[in-house]
This record gives C-alpha cells, structure tokens and sequence, in this order.
C-alpha cells in the first residue's frame, strides 16, 4: 500500500507541473513573438533571451526528468500497472518535448500542435492511473 500511495503521489505531482506547463505554454503563445524568418541557430538565441520561453523550457526537461524518475520508481517496486502508465507517461511527454525543441527551431504549427496533443495525453495517462490506483 506504501508503494502504491508514493506513486499516486508522484502521479499527482506530474500532473501538477504539467498544469504549470500548460500556463507558461499559454503565455509564451500569448506574449512571446518568434522571428518571422532566421536559421535554427537565430531561433535558438531568440528563445534563450525571452524569460517565459526558457520557463517553459526548463519545466519541460523537469518534467521528462520526473518521467524517468516515475518510470524507474514504479519498475523498482514492481507495480505492474504503474509501470505502464509511468512508460506511457513519459512517451507522451517525450513526445511533447520533442515537439517543442522542433517548433523552436522550424516554428511549424504543426508541431505546436503535437505538442499540445502529447500534453493533453500525458495528463490523461497520469489521471487514468490515479482512477485505477484508487478502484
């Protein structure tokens, strides 16, 4: 029962940075104002000079970070169901951040949008395994 409370409790703290994620998303989407035109190097340099960028940056990494961390924690203790749902979490968020790195640099709104997709199911993932921990 202890190792299934500390999961449902990692579980819930993911789900917590992703809302946080959510937020500085919205707000680099709503302020922040990408080059028209330049190289992945320009957009790179841009990016790393707009504060609310490199939040959503870092919150990013912290968050693929945690995945690992979940999936590794869940694998230690040998809960079948969480094993799958930190793996599927972190494919997810996996996902996100690598759409997130290649809209950077192309400014493709396609990949903003899979970043958007993968972040909508990344949370779905850590809910669906807070529903089956509690059944």
């Amino acid at each position: 029962m202890k190792n299934e409370s500390s999961l449902r409790r990692q579980s819930f703290g993911m789900i917590v940075v992703l809302g946080i994620q959510f937020l500085l998303g919205t707000a680099v989407n709503l302020f922040v104002k990408f080059p028209e035109s330049g190289g992945p190097g320009v957009m790179w340099e841009f990016a790393n000079r707009q504060p609310l960028v490199m939040a959503h940056m870092i919150f990013g990494t912290i968050l693929l970070i945690g995945a690992i961390a979940f999936v590794v924690m869940a694998t230690r203790r040998k809960e079948q169901m969480w094993k799958k749902i930190s793996w599927v979490g972190l494919l997810f968020i996996l996902a996100a951040w690598l759409s997130g790195e290649r809209f950077v640099t192309t400014q493709i709104d396609a990949f903003s949008f899979s970043m958007a997709i993968a972040f909508i199911l990344a949370i779905l993932t850590y809910l669906w395994g807070i529903f089956r921990a509690n059944l």
